[in-house]
């Protein structure tokens, strides 16, 4: 194995199709990885599966795993740092403070739900841009 075979493996690892630049924030991507799968367990289920209890116990799985491990580990790293959000609906910036007025344990599922969406790229609120790779 050469010196540029490691440097592809160890990208490699990091290039799992999302927006958000892992080699910003390294310590998310074992949590986000654990996060996907139990995405893509929720939303691969067939038709009959997304009405019964098979479905809901996925969804269960993935959104607890999401609001309490991978949104307190985003909390973690980006709230002493209180970037400017963007709020891609309104075409508007706003200060974390003000989205995330106290402290994690207070939070609503849906601010939580937010914080799980700054790393997705699929909510209403964005990371300044350095922190993605587009």
């Amino acid at each position: 194995m050469g010196i540029f075979d490691i440097f592809k493996k160890k990208k490699a690892n990091i290039d799992i199709n999302c927006r958000f630049n892992f080699n910003k924030a390294p310590e998310l991507l074992e949590s986000y990885k654990q996060y996907r799968t139990f995405k893509l367990k929720a939303t691969s289920l067939s038709r009959k599966d997304v009405k019964s209890e098979v479905y809901e116990e996925a969804a269960k799985m993935r959104d607890d795993y999401g609001r309490n491990v991978l949104a307190k580990e985003i909390w973690d790293i980006f709230s002493p740092k209180t970037p400017t959000l963007y709020n891609a609906d309104t075409e508007e910036y706003i200060d974390w403070e003000k989205l995330f007025n106290t402290n994690f344990d207070q939070l609503s599922e849906k601010q939580k739900d937010f914080l799980v969406g700054l790393i997705e790229g699929n909510y209403i609120y964005e990371l300044p841009k350095k922190y993605y790779n587009d």
